[in-house]
């Protein structure tokens, strides 16, 4: 067990032997990096992808077994939730404040593909397929006086390297961070919040203003 002092534990990584990773932020000082997660690259967890998220991001390769950095991979700014094709050979990212989906070659470390997205991705999750990514957004992309403000799912063509289309949340879903496609690919889970602002303030305490909220839709 380890112990932190500042900061908090935000992903876990499991590998086919049941080793884990647990990933996060640091607050302190000393550290360069302001968030890491981790994937593992095949199911025998024998390399590990630590996307190190700062304004000028790098991905890490590990050999889990070992524990030996091999390489640096370059990425954007804030890189997150790295996501491993099934051949291992492409390595989709969110690089958070270029709002856009970034497809590394394992192999070169060169970016392939940029896909724009609304604002600010999150978390990916590859369907089982490998045809499509389901992106969440962290945040609504508009005016925040509209009467509907909410952030959306991106639904991106692998192949195509394209957005196909945005899943509009409940209004008031925001702070998206963490997403799910079912074994089928039908449907997909994204832990987030609805704020309801529409209402007025009557009770602060016991989080009236925020709700957390799970949901669910369809996937493609």
């Amino acid at each position: 067990e380890k112990r932190y002092s500042s900061g908090h534990a935000a992903a876990v990584a499991v590998d086919g032997s049941g080793n884990v990773v647990v990933t996060g932020t640091s607050y302190a000082t000393n550290y360069t990096t302001d968030f890491y997660t981790a994937k593992y690259a095949t199911a025998d967890g024998a390399l590990l992808y630590v996307a190190c998220a700062r304004p000028s991001s790098v991905v890490e390769v590990y050999e889990v077994a070992t524990g030996k950095k091999l390489r640096s991979l370059p990425a954007g700014h804030t890189a997150l939730s790295p996501v491993l094709s099934a051949d291992g050979r492409t390595l989709y990212l969110c690089n958070r404040f270029d709002n856009e989906v970034a497809f590394l070659d394992t192999a070169t470390g060169e970016t392939k593909q940029r896909v724009k997205v609304p604002r600010e991705p999150f978390a990916l999750a590859l369907t089982p397929d490998g045809k499509r990514l389901v992106v969440a957004n962290h945040l609504h992309n508009g005016r925040a006086d509209a009467d509907h403000v909410s952030a959306v799912m991106s639904i991106v063509d692998v192949a195509g390297a394209k957005v196909e289309k945005n899943i509009v949340l409940p209004n008031g879903s925001g702070l998206l961070r963490g997403v799910a496609v079912s074994p089928d690919g039908k449907h997909a889970a994204v832990a987030h919040q609805i704020s309801r602002y529409h209402l007025p303030t009557t009770q602060i305490e016991r989080g009236w203003i925020g709700v957390i909220w799970m949901g669910f839709g369809a996937a493609a």
